[in-house]
C-alpha cells in the first residue's frame, strides 16, 4: 500500500495535480470565438463556443485556420482564451494538417494555406480563472510555462486595497432642482 502511495505521489509531482498547471510541453493558445467560420467556410455558430464554454471538447477536433509561427511539435497542450479568459487547458493527443476549403458555386476549392488539425484530450482546469492581462491578441501562439505562471501571478496581484476607499456622501443640494440664482438670460454666453 505504501509503494502504491508513494507512486501516485511520484505521478503527481511529475504531472501536476487535477488543479495545477502542467509541467512540460507547451501550450497552444486559441481563441474561441462566439461564431466562427468553419474550414469549408460555413458559419459554425456557437458549437466549438458551447463546447469549450461547458468543458466539454475533449474528443472533439479543433481546426485552427491561422496557425501559429515556431515549432508547433512541441506543444502538448490546447489554452483555449473564452471571452478573454484563461479556465483551463486541454491535453492535445494530436496534431495534424489539413486543408482550408471554400465553397464556389456549390463546388469545393481548396485555398493556398493549410489548417492546423488538433485532437482533443482531457480537460484540466487551472487553480483560478485568469482575467487580467488575458487579450485576444494572445491566440495563436506557442507558450511555455513561465508564460503561464507569469499570467497567473498577474491575476494574483489584482485586487482592491480597501484601506484606502473613502466614504462618498451625496451632494447637498437635490438635482432637478432650481438653483438660487437663475439665469438673467438665455442668451448668455461666457467669452
Amino acid at each position: 500500500m505504501i509503494l502504491l502511495t508513494g507512486f501516485i505521489e511520484e505521478y503527481k509531482a511529475k504531472a501536476g495535480g487535477a488543479s495545477s498547471i502542467a509541467k512540460g510541453g507547451k501550450y497552444l493558445t486559441c481563441l474561441v470565438r462566439k461564431n466562427e467560420t468553419g474550414e469549408d467556410s460555413r458559419h459554425n455558430v456557437s458549437k466549438l463556443y458551447d463546447a469549450f464554454f461547458n468543458r466539454a471538447a475533449e474528443g472533439k477536433t479543433y481546426i485552427m485556420l491561422n496557425m501559429p509561427s515556431g515549432d508547433i511539435s512541441a506543444a502538448r497542450y490546447l489554452l483555449p482564451i473564452v471571452d478573454n479568459t484563461l479556465i483551463g487547458y486541454y491535453d492535445i493527443e494530436s496534431l495534424g494538417f489539413g486543408t482550408n476549403k471554400r465553397i464556389v458555386k456549390g463546388a469545393t476549392e481548396p485555398v493556398s494555406f493549410p489548417t492546423l488539425r488538433i485532437k482533443i484530450g482531457a480537460y484540466h482546469e487551472l487553480p483560478f480563472r485568469i482575467v487580467e492581462g488575458v487579450v485576444p491578441r494572445m491566440a495563436n501562439q506557442i507558450w511555455d510555462i513561465s508564460q503561464v505562471q507569469k499570467l497567473m501571478g498577474k491575476d494574483l496581484g489584482y485586487n482592491v486595497d480597501t484601506e484606502t476607499a473613502e466614504i462618498v456622501s451625496e451632494p447637498e443640494v437635490a438635482y432637478g432642482t432650481p438653483v438660487e440664482e437663475p439665469w438673467p438670460n438665455d442668451n448668455d454666453y461666457m467669452e
